[in-house]
């Protein structure tokens, strides 16, 4: 009798090791920032600064979810920040490509931000028919907020144990206009809060934005791959072309791929590539393979 429990107990010992070995192997090809290799834990609601919304100075809130990889030990990790989209008067953080993407580059061993940030106009805005200035204004606004975003990320740097120097921000359609705008307009920071820390990004990710005729790109530009599709009904796919010209004319790394759709935001069938795509840019850009791992 107590032979055989020997004999059970060497082989569950055996299969023990087994099991651990065979896990092993299946993460052996896994790379930090290129797979989705960890559970994700979020944190929702937390204020990051505010902007004024009425005409005698009234203020809002501004707040974001934060996406973390679970038990991650790494101590300075890339930071990607996503905007949602909604013509710059619907949307929100929780829903959309946007918090879709926050949870996968969070698996990737980022830590991810979705943000809302001040919608500003009633109905919404569509470049199809020109920019009406309260919508230019909401983009700009939207841009501040979502520099005040970045700037949240660089002071809470040590305690969030992110690297301040490899953040990169994308978006699609309002969101993508304004993740576009915070890759060009570092020098004009705006009032939402957190001053004090720069708000240039590594990177920009566009999804169905873009600007028009290349608005504000110069040699302080960040790199930006922007998605957009050839018959998009609300922004122009021409907008997505005039920064990708006038970034690459400066010698700004870029990329665009173009979508054969007449679809605004082709995300149901376009995620994969875009998400692929996305990854793999920000990954040059940020330079992740020299990140501590």
């Amino acid at each position: 009798m107590k032979r055989s429990m020997v004999g059970v107990v060497r082989l569950v010992v055996v299969f023990a090791v087994l099991g651990l070995l065979l896990a092993a192997s299946a993460t052996a090809g896994e790379k930090r920032y290129r797979d989705k290799i960890f559970k994700v834990t979020v944190k929702r609601g937390i204020v990051y600064g505010s902007g004024v919304i009425g005409t005698y100075g009234e203020r809002e809130d501004l707040a974001l979810d934060l996406y973390k990889p679970k038990r991650d030990k790494v101590k300075r990790r890339p930071v990607a920040v996503w905007v949602h989209g909604g013509g710059f008067a619907f949307g929100d953080k929780g829903s959309g490509p946007s918090a879709q993407l926050a949870r996968r580059f969070a698996r990737m061993g980022y830590v991810t931000v979705s943000i809302n940030y001040r919608l500003l106009v009633e109905g919404g805005c569509s470049g199809a028919t020109g920019i009406a200035i309260e919508c230019y204004r909401a983009a700009i606004e939207g841009t501040h907020d979502a520099q005040a975003a970045v700037r949240w990320l660089r002071a809470n740097a040590k305690r969030l144990r992110v690297d301040p120097k490899r953040i990169g921000i994308g978006g699609e359609s309002a969101g993508a206009i304004i993740s576009a705008g915070v890759g060009v307009l570092s020098a004009q920071p705006g009032e939402s809060g957190n001053p004090g820390f720069p708000s240039d990004v590594g990177a920009s990710v566009s999804i169905s934005g873009g600007l028009p005729g290349g608005l504000f790109v110069d040699d302080e530009t960040a790199p930006g791959i922007m998605f957009a599709s050839t018959g998009d009904p609300i922004v122009p796919y021409v907008w997505s072309v005039e920064t990708f010209d006038a970034m690459t004319a400066l010698g700004i790394p870029a990329k665009l791929t173009t979508f054969e759709s007449n679809v605004h935001v082709p995300w149901e069938q376009y995620r994969a590539l875009i998400t692929k795509q996305a990854r793999n840019f920000l990954y040059r850009q940020l330079d992740l393979a020299d990140a501590p791992q």
